[in-house]
């Protein structure tokens, strides 16, 4: 049975390793405005109401965040269900 893809993104702990780093409390407009992305889009990220996702935008994002050039986003993972049953990830 062919397998269906998703993506699922948890900013939170990211936020929370460069609130660290910084040593102080960030807003949406303060990650927003730091990645030079609109706020919108940090809320949806966060809200996990993005429906698409564009490279540049993700980008400038692990850039405030400190994430090296080259790594992986530490915030979205793919998973994979059989068709019409999300729930499923084995296989």
């Amino acid at each position: 049975m062919k397998k269906k893809a998703r993506i699922r993104v948890n900013l939170l702990p990211a936020i929370h390793k460069r609130e660290q780093e910084l040593g102080e409390k960030l807003s949406i407009t303060d990650i927003a405005e730091g990645a030079e992305v609109s706020w919108k889009t940090v809320y949806n990220l966060l809200n996990k109401q993005q429906g698409r996702f564009d490279g540049e935008p993700i980008a400038r994002i692990c850039r405030f965040l400190g994430v090296p050039e080259g790594e992986p986003v530490p915030f979205m993972t793919v998973e994979y269900y059989n068709n019409g049953n999300e729930e499923d990830t084995n296989d």
